[in-house]
């Protein structure tokens, strides 16, 4: 019986990862290995529950099933493509057809971006959306080939469809590339982690580009006369936000190098060299040492094994705060800085289904099919 069960699983095998050749390259490389497995793993529960005849029922259910979300992945990678090719071919022509102006703002969302158009200030606007500290960055890549893992990673925690999220980061990607249009690049930035990240991906943008005649400037604080409790530039009016204006000072070779090396040590695999980089004198980014260590505190901890918000979560649920809105502000209280979204840590019913559910219909139909019998 045993050496039976050995020969099918390895003919079943052979041909499974043959038909597989059947499904587009890039969900094959992406599936393909967990498709296998799980597809094995049901030959072996069929050949156990009704022997050799439980495995051919398994194939011929699997063969018909296989030929039907074959068609359907292709359908869609065709129609991801072309969706993807329109988007880029809209945003092209839509920046074309926008004059430079004496300046270009860079910030940090859509509030800000709204505030800003208030203000009066000329120039084009470009909102920076990005969770930097949430999900891949992996190191030595362009600015192309990290937004579309960017996208990726942002589409499939459901952010929004991949194609709407690529546009975004198209549009965004193609104006930086015409910064040369403009005399001025003004960025917009706040203490936080999450906006100290999106600063040091621009600043490494820059470090590798000429600039020629234009200036690259910075306005960037962590707080506001008047305001107690400063979260960030989405708290100012118009009026306030103009205020800021005369305070920036032009960008120097020292801080887009800096900028340079936090994101490069940021990007790395090894958390060391992050931890080697916070040695370093960053002071002419005065409030990216304490990000970036913010950062590093999300590790788990030698001690316990717990992140830092693990362990602010424990406190405050030990001392009593049980719901979980009045958990997440507790938490919030806890930290010297805006860190972490309700929204990119309160997963919709789409992303808890990927959760439980991490493949796609093609790897659990073989598990549905087993469970029919």
């Amino acid at each position: 019986m045993a050496d039976t069960l050995k020969r099918i699983i390895a003919i079943s095998e052979r041909l499974y990862r043959g038909l597989l050749v059947a499904y587009p390259a890039t969900f094959r490389r992406q599936y393909g290995s967990q498709m296998t497995q799980v597809f094995l793993d049901c030959c072996r529960v069929a050949y156990q529950q009704s022997g050799t005849g439980g495995v051919l029922r398994l194939w011929i259910f699997t063969l018909a099933d296989l030929v039907t979300n074959a068609i359907v992945e292709h359908v869609s990678t065709i129609s991801q493509k072309l969706r993807t090719r329109k988007a880029l071919f809209n945003v092209q022509m839509s920046i074309r057809l926008q004059p430079g102006g004496n300046m270009l703002h860079i910030t940090n969302g859509d509030s800000v971006g709204g505030t800003l158009r208030q203000t009066g200030l000329p120039g084009d606007i470009l909102t920076w959306k990005d969770i930097l500290h949430e999900g891949p960055t992996p190191p030595g890549l362009s600015l192309e080939q990290m937004s579309k893992i960017r996208a990726q990673f942002l589409a499939d925690s459901a952010m929004g469809p991949y194609e709407d999220v690529m546009a975004d980061f198209l549009q965004r990607d193609t104006m930086l590339s015409r910064f040369a249009a403009h005399n001025e690049v003004i960025l917009w930035f706040e203490h936080d982690l999450y906006d100290q990240l999106q600063l040091i991906q621009i600043l490494d943008w820059f470090s590798r580009h000429d600039l020629g005649k234009t200036t690259i400037s910075l306005i960037c604080i962590n707080a506001f006369p008047g305001i107690a409790n400063f979260i960030g530039l989405g708290q100012l009016d118009a009026a306030q936000l103009r205020s800021l204006y005369e305070t920036r000072h032009q960008l120097t070779e020292v801080e887009f190098r800096l900028g340079n090396e936090a994101w490069n040590a940021y990007c790395s695999p090894d958390p060391k060299a992050l931890e080697a980089f916070l040695h370093k004198d960053t002071s002419t980014l005065p409030f990216l040492k304490a990000a970036l260590q913010r950062h590093l505190e999300q590790f788990p901890a030698l001690q316990s094994g717990l992140s830092r918000t693990e362990r602010e979560i424990l406190e405050v649920v030990a001392s009593g705060t049980h719901k979980p809105l009045e958990i997440f502000l507790a938490t919030q209280a806890k930290e010297e800085s805006p860190f972490m979204g309700d929204s990119t840590k309160s997963p919709s019913s789409n992303v808890r289904m990927a959760a439980h559910f991490p493949f796609p219909p093609a790897i659990l139909q073989p598990i549905i099919t087993i469970a029919l019998f």
